[in-house]
């Protein structure tokens, strides 16, 4: 941007008579130079042809509107040679040729407007006081953005990327300097002809980063083929992960098989050692007379005892939370034994007055109560299920239609939630359970579990507790030893993950070589394309270039358009980012 004054100079320009009006303030002035220089020649010439007047607006003063009267000169070219015989005075930095507004009052709109938009923008000026509109703000932008276009940039190292102005149906190129950490152009649409007309016009490009589109590395490949293609290093990343994810998309059988097997083993983990949990763990288990006289010597809750028997299974966050109960209870129990008060028991458990009182009154450990869903179905089709689920008939749909044949008017919802709550939770032996948890990962969340284990399994138990960071180790375990290509598949990926984040260029042939003898077609036609973009992916080890930056102007370019409640054009958008 250009500086620019609110009032001529003094040496061109003089104050006549300054008016003051309720809708405004007018300021008349008038040019005082003896000689103007031509603006073809550059003669200077005091022959004056005639006076006229311009109206102008100007910024306001102390919020009242400004406008401003010229009243300028019309003069004749001595020179015999120039091609100009007649021209009017020229105030540079003041008013443009055939301007209505003065500069300073240009910039201030431009301003306005690339800050927050044409509807936003004639909305801050009008209650500073300015006189303009919506339509004018824009037209001296985009005024503005033609200027800056028809500057000529060196631009040596490219950032291209596409971004969506509509997700779905219509998208964008952004490019970028690399070198001046600036937005040169947007391109409307992300096709290979848009691009290679680009190009054409910037034969100085000697290097191009890039993701893996095609379109983009085709219209370089055209365009400027000298110059060197660079793809980016995170898309690399990506593009290995997403492959891992197809393959395990493939493979949700076996997936699904190897976790609910663990559930199940889980499962009866907890069946089985819930009974000697309870033993290793006194303070489990309700605290008896002994724990209530005080003696020290019988409280075995409050001690721990000689020989600490280890709990079967791992205890969940259920379990966890009942037993800091359990010990909370204990322990007011105890210091009410003591002779302690219940506002100070209170204090020293950091629970309120009543929680405290409820703890001691209480004739044993208060359980969480449990609650269970009502079933609509009238006693005798509850009686009739049961019965007929006994005898043997575990198909639900008929079921429902016996039920219909005795004259039942609810819907068949009813019935399979009666059966699913009753029957279909409980195991062989009659003995009721709770339902199995088969949740696993998807192939997204198992894809970063196989390639980034540790980080993986330390974000899951951040969420999710330890329990599940066990369980889900456990999985993998079994699910990288029982089938040997996906496991060798891993390895291949975390492999070029390494080559990729570490740069080691020296290793990407063996990789690729490695790839297509494995064997997995995921994986062998992941190798052909990285052999087909070979050259673009050896630079991205080669060169310390990368496209971060063009995302983090993609990430600020989708920051204007929502600003613009999407409806800001390509030439706005362009103007605001080349402007910061």
């Amino acid at each position: 941007m250009y500086t620019t004054t609110s009032l001529p100079s003094p040496d061109s320009v003089q104050l006549d008579r300054l008016i003051e009006r309720s809708d405004g303030i007018t300021l008349a002035f008038s040019t005082n130079r003896p000689a103007v220089p031509c603006p073809d020649c550059n003669q200077h010439t005091d022959h004056v042809h005639s006076h006229y007047q311009r109206k102008l607006g100007g910024l306001p003063i102390s919020g009242q509107a400004v406008t401003v009267i010229l009243t300028t000169r019309k003069f004749f070219c001595r020179n015999g040679a120039c091609s100009t015989s007649i021209f009017t005075e020229r105030l540079p930095g003041f008013v443009d040729r055939y301007g209505r507004r003065t500069q300073g009052l240009q910039l201030a709109l431009r301003v306005l407007g690339l800050a927050l938009g044409g509807r936003q923008g004639i909305r801050l000026a009008e209650s500073l006081g300015f006189c303009s509109s919506r339509e004018t703000i824009l037209r001296g932008i985009k005024r503005w953005v033609r200027t800056r276009s028809s500057e000529k940039t060196v631009v040596r190292r490219l950032g291209i990327d596409d971004w969506a102005y509509r997700k779905g149906q219509s998208y964008g190129t952004i490019l970028v300097d690399l070198d001046r950490h600036a937005v040169i152009d947007i391109l409307p649409g992300r096709s290979k002809e848009v691009v290679i007309a680009w190009l054409k016009e910037h034969p100085e490009v000697e290097y191009i980063s890039r993701d893996r589109g095609g379109a983009y590395a085709e219209a370089g490949r055209e365009a400027a083929p000298n110059a060197i293609q660079v793809a980016d290093r995170f898309h690399l990343v990506k593009n290995a992960v997403e492959m891992m994810e197809r393959w395990l998309a493939g493979e949700q059988k076996v997936i699904r098989e190897l976790f609910e097997e663990t559930a199940l083993e889980e499962a009866a983990c907890e069946e089985g050692g819930g009974e000697k949990a309870a033993v290793a763990s006194p303070e489990l288990s309700e605290p008896g007379q002994e724990e209530l006289t005080g003696d020290s010597s019988k409280a075995g809750c409050m001690e721990k005892p000689d020989e600490a028997v280890e709990p079967k299974c791992v205890l969940s966050v259920k379990d966890k939370r009942r037993q800091a109960k359990m010990e909370r209870y204990q322990t007011a129990n105890h210091l009410h034994n003591n002779g302690v008060s219940i506002t100070e028991i209170a204090r020293q458990l950091n629970v309120k007055w009543r929680t405290a009182r409820r703890l001691v009154q209480a004739d044993s450990f208060p359980e969480a109560a449990t609650w269970k869903k009502p079933s609509r179905l009238k006693e005798s089709h509850r009686e009739y299920l049961d019965e007929r689920w006994t005898s043997g008939c575990h198909n639900g749909a008929t079921l429902f239609r016996e039920l219909k044949e005795r004259g039942y008017a609810g819907g068949y919802m009813t019935v399979g939630n009666y059966l699913k709550v009753n029957w279909r939770s409980q195991s062989p032996d009659g003995k009721r359970k709770g339902r199995t948890p088969t949740s696993r990962p998807s192939p997204r969340q198992l894809s970063w579990l196989l390639l980034y284990p540790e980080a993986t399994l330390d974000h899951v138990e951040r969420r999710e507790g330890k329990r599940e960071r066990e369980r889900q180790s456990e999985a993998l375990a079994k699910l990288t030893d029982g089938d040997s290509a996906l496991k060798q598949g891993m390895l291949l990926t975390r492999k070029f993950t390494e080559i990729v984040s570490k740069r080691q260029a020296h290793a990407l042939d063996d990789w690729i070589n490695d790839a297509k003898q494995s064997g997995a077609p995921v994986l062998i036609r992941f190798a052909q394309g990285v052999e087909k973009d070979y050259d673009a992916i050896r630079a991205s080890l080669d060169f310390d270039i990368s496209n971060g930056q063009v995302e983090g102007q993609v990430n600020r370019l989708k920051t204007k358009k929502r600003m613009m409640y999407g409806k800001a054009g390509n030439e706005l958008l362009k103007a605001m980012l080349i402007a910061h």
